[in-house]
């Protein structure tokens, strides 16, 4: 089906608070997507030394209330640390009004957590120029996760990106050195219409799932900047046997 077909189909239905792997099992043509999904199923549970949120809309953020999550994970001790993305928000547009702007920078990451009781000794911005394509934030995030030590990183993020994420992260840790990361699964609204990180459109996080699924994993394995399936599976292998 085509992505026109698929969001006509996605509005009739209820999407609230369906799971990543059971919206992919549905509309993911790439198999990839169902086969990392499954393998991340049980990642919900996991501690680290610090949990990672990247630079997301505020959109984004509000539908899979992200930070009242990772607040409660540095609450909880299930992580000694939280890290951001150091971005200022340049390399975005100009877009600001929320709760649906792209991407706002790291003093607004700062300024929302520390409205919610967090001291600032207790967050890392991971430094970096303008931001434009996950790869440079990612190369950031690994950077410092060897300046810093962290061998147990947890990423926060809306569902639809982990697929992405951690393909991405797979490929980059072959040269960087290799992290456990653990992808817990979030509850997301998919039904909210929101404008995504880089800002290009307002849609719906199913819209941008089966986007972020169907034509971008694929692209991005060509290309050569995501890991490959095998790739993967190795990765999660060793993962779980350290």
């Amino acid at each position: 089906m085509t992505l026109a077909i698929w969001c006509v189909i996605l509005k009739e239905e209820v999407l609230s608070m369906k799971s990543a792997l059971e919206l992919a099992q549905e509309i993911a043509s790439h198999p990839d997507v169902v086969r990392v999904l499954e393998a991340l199923e049980g990642d919900r549970l996991y501690r680290g030394d610090v949990a990672y949120m990247p630079g997301l809309s505020s959109g984004m953020i509000r539908a899979g209330r992200l930070f009242d999550h990772i607040v409660s994970m540095l609450r909880g001790r299930q992580v000694k640390k939280i890290a951001v993305s150091g971005s200022d928000g340049r390399g975005w547009d100009d877009a600001r009004d929320f709760p649906t702007a792209a991407w706002p920078g790291v003093f607004w990451y700062l300024d929302e957590l520390m409205a919610r009781d967090i001291f600032r000794e207790e967050i890392v911005p991971i430094t970096m120029g303008p931001q434009r394509q996950s790869l440079q934030e990612t190369e950031a995030l690994l950077r410092q996760a060897n300046k810093e030590g962290w061998k147990t990183i947890v990423m926060v993020t809306v569902d639809y990106h982990r697929p992405r994420q951690v393909l991405g992260m797979v490929k980059q840790m072959k040269m960087l050195g290799q992290r456990r990361l653990y992808f817990p699964s979030i509850p997301f609204d998919w039904s909210t219409e929101m404008l995504g990180s880089q800002n290009a459109r307002t849609s719906t996080g199913a819209e941008e799932a089966f986007t972020d699924w169907n034509i971008k994993i694929p692209m991005y394995q060509e290309k050569g900047d995501l890991a490959s399936i095998t790739e993967f599976n190795e990765y999660i292998k060793w993962r779980n046997t350290r």
